[in-house]
């Protein structure tokens, strides 16, 4: 069965009515907003490489910041309802300490930014946060500059 529908499959890339899955999608820094917004509209699952001509930094306009931190809420919320075993999705507006969020559980999620998202919180930033959003708010102001 698997050769049959890796052989279907193989035809359709080549006949042009399938493409093959790109781990990876290089962008413009004007594209980055389309590029928050299919993630944040689960169309896009691969990693972005963001292209800034000479390496300036450009500012991110309040616009972009705001689906920045909209797309963290989606992403850093599945994340917490998966290590947490929720059933339900986090209520981001809500305080984690709600879904039993204990300083081991601080420190898994802490590691899981650190190396997922590059972003540097601390557990007490974890354990303390107001709500997901607030900590959204903290991993991604540091974003603001590219």
């Amino acid at each position: 069965m698997f050769r049959r529908v890796f052989l279907e499959l193989s035809q359709l890339i080549e006949d042009g009515h399938a493409k093959p899955i790109s781990p990876y999608k290089l962008l413009g820094y004007e594209e980055i907003p389309k590029a928050l917004q299919l993630v944040q509209e689960r169309q896009h699952f691969g990693k972005f490489v963001i292209l800034n001509g000479l390496g300036a930094k450009v500012a991110a306009p309040i616009r972009l910041a705001r689906r920045l931190v909209s797309a963290a809420v989606t992403f850093m919320g599945a994340q917490l309802a998966k290590q947490l075993h929720l059933a339900e999705a986090i209520d981001s507006a809500r305080q984690l300490m709600q879904y039993s969020m204990d300083s081991l559980a601080a420190i898994e999620f802490q590691k899981w930014v650190r190396t997922t998202l590059r972003g540097e919180l601390t557990t007490v930033d974890v354990v303390n946060a107001a709500s997901l959003v607030v900590l959204c708010e903290r991993v991604t102001g540091k974003m603001a500059y590219w």
